[in-house]
Parts: C-alpha cells; sequence; structure tokens
C-alpha cells in the first residue's frame, strides 16, 4: 500500500505499521514468541480515518494511532488480551484543540501522550480509567504540560515520548536570539506509578555543539 512504513512501533513480539493517507495499522507478531530468527504473521489491519495512520505507539496490548490534521487519537486493544494471534478492537478516541493533535503520540501502559506542537504549544496527558460499575473504558485528560521554562513558538510537542514516570517532549523549531536550535523538555510523575498524579517540569537540555560525544546543558 502507498506510504506503508510511515511509522513504525515494537513492543515485544508485536509489531504496528502505519500507512499514512491510505488509513490503515498493520499489526505483525513474530511466529514463534521470543526467537528473534522468527518470521513474522500478519493478525490484524485496523481501518482508521483519513490521514489517520501517521504515528503509531504500542504497549502491550494496546496500540495508540495519531493522525495528520484530522485531530484525532485512537486507542485499539487486543481482544483477548496476551494473545498474540487475537485479533484488535478500537477501545477509544480522543481529540484535542485543533488539527496538528495527534500528529505526535506515546503510550507506556495505561497512560497516553499526545503532542500539540501548534499555539497554544501543549502536550496531553490522559490515562486509562475503568469504572468499578462496570461502565465502559474511557481515556481522561488529567494533566496538559506547556513549556517547563515559558519559551514559546517553538514547536513544543512536535514529538514525544513517555516510558512509565518519565515524559520527553521535543521542541524542534529554531528558537531565541541567533536561532540557536530547539530542545527537548523531561518531565516526572509527582508520585511514581500513581495514575492520577501530576507532573513536573524536571529539566530542558538543548544541543552545546555539534559534533558527536558532545554534552548537553
Amino acid at each position: 500500500r502507498p506510504y506503508f512504513g510511515t511509522c513504525v512501533s515494537l513492543d515485544g513480539d508485536t509489531l504496528a505499521v502505519g500507512t499514512w493517507r491510505s488509513n490503515y495499522v498493520y499489526i505483525y507478531t513474530r511466529t514463534t514468541p521470543g526467537t528473534l530468527n522468527s518470521t513474522w504473521t500478519l493478525r490484524d489491519t485496523l481501518t482508521v480515518a483519513n490521514y489517520s495512520g501517521f504515528r503509531v505507539s504500542l504497549s502491550g496490548d494496546r496500540v495508540a494511532i495519531g493522525s495528520d490534521n484530522q485531530n484525532l487519537v485512537y486507542v485499539y486493544v487486543r481482544d483477548t488480551l496476551g494473545d498474540l494471534s487475537s485479533t484488535w478492537s478500537q477501545e477509544y478516541s480522543v481529540t484535542g484543540p485543533g488539527s496538528d493533535f495527534g500528529m505526535s503520540v506515546s503510550l507506556s501502559g495505561d497512560t497516553l501522550l499526545v503532542g500539540y506542537r501548534r499555539p497554544p504549544e501543549a502536550a496531553y496527558v490522559y490515562t486509562r480509567r475503568v469504572h468499578v460499575s462496570g461502565g465502559p473504558i474511557e481515556w481522561m485528560l488529567t494533566t496538559t504540560l506547556t513549556p517547563g521554562d515559558g519559551v514559546g513558538s517553538n514547536f513544543f510537542g512536535e514529538s514525544v515520548s513517555i516510558k512509565n514516570d518519565i515524559i520527553v517532549i521535543g521542541a524542534s523549531s529554531p528558537i531565541g536570539p541567533g536561532n540557536i536550535g530547539g530542545g527537548i523538555y523531561i518531565y516526572k510523575r509527582d508520585t511514581p506509578g500513581d495514575l492520577t498524579s501530576g507532573w513536573s517540569y524536571e529539566i530542558k537540555f538543548t544541543p552545546s555543539g555539534s559534533g558527536k560525544g558532545d554534552s548537553v546543558y
């Protein structure tokens, strides 16, 4: 298909491949789990909205699917948790403030991070909630992150990554006098492991040079 391989994400024995504009995300798993020289088997083809599949992020039995200019992020889940041969179904979808929402996504366990590089330049943190009464699963917005140093107009949210209790957000546009370049912002959960916790800005890195092994500060 056109644009096959626009984005990829790998977690254990599962691989997700996005196809921008073709509206599909392909889910593969190792035919023999845990074997490095195993072949891969197509398990499911997820049909998503136009211009979705621009970004994908796998975590366990779920995959987040971002879009290009659609203001939309999907979360899909395995129909049978833990079964690599299972099909997948849509669990939830979230929308944001504008068309660039969903052009960067990252999923870690029950936490979803979505970047939005246009004003107001933010990254949105969602957590998965299961109702005690047995109602539908929801992904609830819990925190909105903005540049920790107060610097705007730098494409904050162009790239995002979350792993457990740490978030990294990229800001790629030239900033400041002389256009010295972008930076990355790091945030951490105030209470590690607590999905209801807030997040705090920790540090910003910018390049100190242009050669191999240069430090960041």
